[in-house]
């Protein structure tokens, strides 16, 4: 199995489960099995999150915590994107309400009165210490 960014692939999977204490084996492993060991893996899999899983979370723009939040919820990656999509909330700006903590319902409404996925942006980084 050969890793993304050289050097023993052993090597570079042990380093990579050593970081994660004690998330999940089948979790891990699907890190592993798709070749993704780096910092931003190790985010994901930190939330157990499954490395294809963690894949379509990414494709919604959502981080690893933001998207934990909607699996303790049970929803899936499609099930957000849908109550979003319906909510009339364009994709490319899900990202910044959600992780700026409203439901598609109230960004709805924030837009509405003005407000621009500029500014939910900003709350986003505020809520997400970044």
């Amino acid at each position: 199995m050969a890793f993304a960014g050289g050097g023993d692939p052993r090597d570079r999977a042990q380093r990579f489960i050593a970081r994660l204490g004690n998330a999940d084996a089948l979790v891990i492993y699907s890190y592993c099995g798709e070749d993704w060991v780096d910092d931003e893996a190790a985010a994901w899999a930190r939330q157990n999150v499954a490395a294809p899983t963690a894949r379509m979370w990414q494709e919604l723009g959502l981080r690893p915590a933001e998207a934990r939040r909607y699996i303790q919820r049970g929803l899936t990656p499609m099930a957000v994107a849908r109550a979003w999509w319906q909510a009339g909330i364009p994709f490319e700006e899900t990202a910044s309400w959600a992780g700026a903590g409203l439901t598609p319902e109230e960004a709805a409404v924030q837009r509405a009165r003005g407000v621009t996925a500029e500014q939910a942006e900003t709350l986003r980084t505020l809520r997400d210490g970044r």
